[in-house]
């Protein structure tokens, strides 16, 4: 993939990590999560992920497997090479419903994974006749090869203990009112503990407070609107919960080093260099 902007076709993308990363490091090492189920597929390298309340390492040829609207993060301490493919919202029903974190050992097995992958890139870059459909169906077959590995391998990114169960109702109940502008003293309230102890295990489980979880996953979003769309930027403000442009203003500026509308002006200029690329 020469080009450094993610290649999609309609309903499928598809990019490599590599060009994910000089697109922003951000949009793959902050929480965040997505509409779409996701699959990464590191082929050299290694890192951590961190995803329904459980961090893990990862190596090469590691499959992970994100349902919609999973908050995750990346650590990435190496150079890490692969692929991210987001699912055609309608394969849903064909794909797992849990988190997968897969090392895949049989070779045989990473050539097919990789195969597959490559010839998503191949049609959804080279535009030949019925690439559409062509792309969406290798994204199927990826979701058969999910099925299988999971036989095969399968670890499902499951919650081992309490701490972390909490988390992972805490991450999935930040997605569901994301745009509420609620408290940490909201979300313990709703998870029946109190603040104090919801921050403690966010620290035990992920390193980072329960209100910093919270406040970078919702200055992330921002990022993403202001970077990937024309959203009016008093619209993103409101619609993520700030009660003024001005305080949303400060709050980004103060977490991201930069003025909202600079980062309005860095995504339009990708989006052109995309474009012309």
């Amino acid at each position: 993939m020469g080009s450094a902007v993610e290649i999609e076709s309609l309903d499928v993308r598809v990019s490599s990590l590599q060009n994910l990363l000089r697109m922003g490091s951000w949009r793959v090492e902050t929480p965040h999560s997505s509409e779409r189920a996701r699959l990464y597929w590191i082929t050299k390298g290694q890192g951590r992920i961190t995803a329904c309340g459980v961090t893990r390492g990862f190596g090469q040829h590691t499959a992970i497997y994100l349902p919609p609207r999973t908050m995750y993060a990346f650590e990435f301490p190496s150079h890490v090479y692969g692929t991210r493919l987001c699912f055609p919202i309608d394969l849903s029903e064909q794909l797992p419903e849990e988190a997968l974190y897969l090392k895949i050992t049989d070779s045989r097995h990473q050539a097919e994974l990789t195969q597959v992958l490559d010839q998503i890139t191949t049609e959804v870059r080279d535009h030949n006749q019925g690439w559409h459909a062509a792309a969406r169906s290798y994204s199927a077959l990826v979701a058969v090869q999910l099925e299988r590995f999971e036989n095969a391998y399968g670890r499902q990114i499951r919650p081992i203990g309490s701490a972390q169960r909490i988390v992972e109702g805490y991450t999935g109940l930040i997605e569901d009112h994301l745009s509420e502008g609620l408290t940490v003293a909201d979300y313990a309230q709703k998870l029946g503990i109190t603040p104090t102890h919801l921050t403690r295990v966010c620290r035990e489980v992920c390193g980072k407070t329960a209100s910093n979880l919270l406040h970078e996953r919702v200055i992330n979003e921002a990022r993403r609107l202001l970077e990937d769309t024309d959203q009016p930027i008093r619209n993103i403000a409101q619609d993520l919960g700030f009660g003024s442009a001005a305080y949303f203003t400060r709050a980004f500026g103060q977490r991201i080093g930069i003025t909202p509308s600079a980062a309005r002006r860095i995504g339009q200029q990708r989006r052109r260099a995309g474009r012309a690329a």
